[in-house]
């Protein structure tokens, strides 16, 4: 019986967390997406005509009318080729099914919500402190804004969740175990453009395989991975191309994201700490703000540091904890800015908070009695 209930108390909060931002921005998903608006925009904006556009198109709309394009048979290189195309692939799926291309990309969202619930169930001791980590995290604006705008943090977000849950969990098999790790982790580099960020979850398996004494075990990983990261472009070979073409796009790519850039580094500390930094790409703004930014984003960081000697020896805890720190460094490093890069960090940061502060008020309570 208190299974039950709690089964229905968090779900009945998840169900909440959704409903009301979905309520908020009902007109998105009530009204179908005109597919020809979005092609004209995209025709005349900054990705088509450079510095002489005529229509500035956001990161949303722009994976909304590429997973359309996707979708009607288009090589996925010609339209946004910056980032892979698999989660491109859902949105434009839901637009053929329902006319509207959110519908998919609400499951994925609920599914982040779950799937976090599932991790504080594993880290958490108290029912009311992994119920706090699912409101706060579903609460936070950085989150509940992209309810309606399809960017690819969300999916990358469950994507991350789901493989710390598979890397820690007990199983029967490993070669089961490392193979979906491996197609967990080939999934996540088909979502944003993975170098060289995957070195991370592929570091952190391999360490953990080490310690586990799985070793052997880990040339599942990169096979299944890189299956799955060549699988997604299956039409670009269908309209053909030779593997000698997909080498070569892959190092035009690679040129393109990492020749030449101008972003200063360390930005992302600034929207972290500030919800704001400075806008290098327009001498004409001064600064570029967040508005989805809350004190609340740096206090779980700072405070998930200052109490880190209290936090859980959970294994799923620390394994996401230190991603979530070298994932941080990275963007740091790699001149990441944008604030919602963190939506894949800020979680662990909150749950390695809110467990040392269980393991602080228990040991109160110890001393105390």
């Amino acid at each position: 019986m208190n299974l039950l209930k709690n089964i229905n108390t968090h779900i009945l909060l998840i169900f909440l967390l959704v409903i009301v931002p979905v309520y908020i921005y009902k007109d998105s998903f009530i009204s179908k997406m005109d597919m020809l608006v979005y092609g004209d925009r995209y025709a005349h904006s900054q990705y088509i005509l450079g510095d002489a556009y005529t229509r500035q198109i956001s990161d949303a709309d722009l994976y909304i009318y590429a997973g359309f394009s996707y979708a009607n048979g288009e090589d996925p290189t010609t339209i946004n080729f910056e980032h892979p195309p698999l989660a491109k692939y859902l949105l434009g799926i839901s637009q053929l099914l329902f006319n509207n291309s959110l519908y998919l990309y609400l499951f994925i969202y609920v599914g982040v919500l779950y799937l976090f619930y599932k991790i504080s169930d594993r880290i958490l001791k108290h029912d009311y402190s992994k119920y706090l980590s699912l409101v706060i995290l579903g609460t936070l604006p950085l989150l509940t804004q992209f309810i309606n705008k399809p960017v690819l943090d969300i999916p990358l977000m469950f994507l991350i969740f789901w493989f710390f849950l598979e890397l820690t969990s007990k199983a029967k098999s490993l070669v089961y175990k490392y193979s979906i790790i491996g197609i967990i982790i080939g999934l996540i580099m088909s979502i944003k453009y993975p170098i060289p960020f995957i070195l991370i979850p592929f570091g952190i398996v391999l360490i953990y395989s080490i310690l586990e004494k799985n070793i052997k075990h880990y040339i599942l990983v990169p096979m299944y991975s890189f299956l799955i990261y060549i699988g997604q472009y299956f039409m670009y070979f269908y309209h053909n191309h030779s593997i000698i073409d997909f080498i070569n796009f892959e190092k035009y790519r690679f040129s393109w994201w990492f020749a030449d850039r101008t972003a200063p580094k360390f930005l992302i500390f600034k929207s972290l700490l500030f919800g704001k930094h400075e806008a290098w790409w327009d001498p004409n703004i001064d600064l570029t703000y967040y508005s989805d930014w809350s004190v609340l984003l740096p206090l779980i960081f700072i405070l998930s540091i200052l109490l880190l000697p209290w936090i859980s020896k959970k294994k799923i805890l620390i394994y996401s904890y230190a991603f979530s720190i070298l994932a941080f460094i990275g963007f740091a490093v790699g001149s990441g800015s944008s604030l919602r890069y963190l939506l894949i960090t800020i979680p662990f940061w909150l749950l390695a908070l809110i467990s040392s502060v269980e393991n602080i008020l228990s040991n109160f309570k110890k001393q105390s009695s």
